[in-house]
C-alpha cells in the first residue's frame, strides 16, 4: 500500500505507530487482568477500552494511503487520551483508584497523567509546524 507523505516532520512508521499505539494503551489490558477477580465490570470495560482504542488505531493505520500521518498520529493520541479518561473514571467512581498505582498517596493524582496527551499533541504541533515552514522556504 503507498501511504500518502505528510508535508511536516510526520510520516507513516509502523514501529512508531504501533509503538505508540500499544504503548499507550497496554496499561489497560494489564490492569484488566488484574482487576478481574476483585471487580469483573471493571476488568470488561478496561479490556474494551483497550480493544477499542487498538481497533481505532488500526483502522486509521489501513487508511495511511489517504490520510495525513500528523493529522492521523494526533487522532490517535486524542482517541487514546478519550479511553484513558473512561477507564481512570470509571475506575475512580468503582473505588479502585487506589489499586491502579499503590505508591500514590493521593490516587486522584494520577488524573494528571492525562495532561502528558495535550503536551504531546501541543509538542508535534509546533514540531510540525517548525518542519512545513522550513519544507515550504526550501521549496
Amino acid at each position: 500500500m503507498q501511504c500518502k507523505r505528510g508535508i511536516g516532520v510526520f510520516q507513516w512508521n509502523t514501529g512508531g505507530w504501533f509503538g505508540t499505539q500499544v504503548g499507550s494503551t497496554c496499561w489497560l489490558f494489564f490492569a484488566a487482568i488484574a482487576f478481574l477477580r476483585q471487580s469483573p465490570p471493571l476488568a470488561a470495560l478496561l479490556f474494551g477500552c483497550f480493544g477499542l482504542a487498538n481497533l481505532v488505531g488500526t483502522l486509521i493505520w489501513t487508511g495511511r494511503g489517504k490520510l495525513d500521518p500528523y493529522r492521523a498520529i494526533q487522532v490517535l493520541l486524542l482517541i487514546i487520551l478519550v479511553f484513558t479518561t473512561i477507564a481512570m473514571v470509571s475506575a475512580d467512581w468503582l473505588g479502585f483508584m487506589k489499586e491502579l498505582d499503590q505508591r500514590v498517596k493521593n490516587p486522584r493524582l494520577l488524573y494528571l497523567v492525562l495532561l502528558i496527551f495535550p503536551a504531546l499533541m501541543t509538542m508535534f504541533h509546533f514540531q510540525n509546524k517548525v518542519k512545513s515552514r522550513e519544507t515550504e522556504t526550501n521549496s
